[in-house]
C-alpha cells in the first residue's frame, strides 16, 4: 500500500470539492435511472443544505484529503461521526474518491484504511457506507477490506407502457 497522510480540507478546497461531489452523485443517480441530472442536482443541493447547515463547519463532519509524501493530493473523503440513521457507535462514509490519474495504484485502500483509523480514534467501532451497484471497482475494494452487505436496494424498470394485457 502506498504511503499516504490525511489532512483536513481547507475552506477554499471544500467549496470546489463539495460542488464536484454533488454533481458526480447527481450524475450517478441519473445513470442508475433515478431521474434527470438536473432533478437529482436540485434534490442533492436541498439534501446537502439540511445535512450540512454550517457547511464544512457542521459538527461531527470530517472533510479530508489524502496526500502523498510529495504533498500531492490524490483523493478525498467525507466522514460523518454521527450515523445519519442514528446507529450508535457507527460512523458513516459519505464520500471517498481517488483522483482519476491516481486510480489503480492502491490509494483507495490507503485512504479507506486511514479513514477507518480516524473513526477508531474518535472512539467509534464501525464504519458504514453506501455504494452504487454498478461501481465494481469500489465494491471490490470494500469486499476485500472486509465490508459486508447489510441492506440492498434493488430496482426493476418497468417501462412507460401502461398496457392492458394483465388480468384484474
Amino acid at each position: 500500500m502506498p504511503e499516504l497522510t490525511v489532512r483536513p480540507m481547507a475552506e477554499d478546497e471544500f467549496t470546489e470539492w463539495h460542488e464536484s461531489v454533488m454533481r458526480s452523485y447527481s450524475e450517478a443517480q441519473a445513470a442508475a435511472g433515478s431521474g434527470t441530472f438536473e432533478e437529482n442536482l436540485g434534490r442533492t443541493r436541498e439534501g446537502q443544505e439540511a445535512l450540512l447547515p454550517s457547511g464544512m463547519a457542521t459538527p461531527g463532519m470530517l472533510f479530508l484529503h489524502g496526500v502523498r509524501e510529495d504533498d500531492v493530493v490524490v483523493g478525498s473523503m467525507w466522514i460523518g461521526l454521527v450515523h445519519p440513521r442514528g446507529i450508535q457507535d457507527c460512523a458513516f462514509l459519505y464520500e471517498i474518491a481517488v483522483d482519476e490519474q491516481f486510480q489503480g495504484e492502491g490509494y483507495g485502500r490507503a485512504l479507506l484504511t486511514a479513514g477507518e483509523e480516524i473513526v477508531r480514534e474518535h472512539g467509534l467501532s464501525a464504519l458504514e457506507l453506501n455504494v452504487f451497484g454498478d461501481n465494481d471497482r469500489a465494491i471490490r475494494l470494500y469486499e476485500t477490506s472486509n465490508y459486508r452487505v447489510i441492506t440492498q436496494q434493488m430496482r426493476k424498470d418497468l417501462g412507460s407502457g401502461g398496457g392492458g394485457d394483465h388480468e384484474r
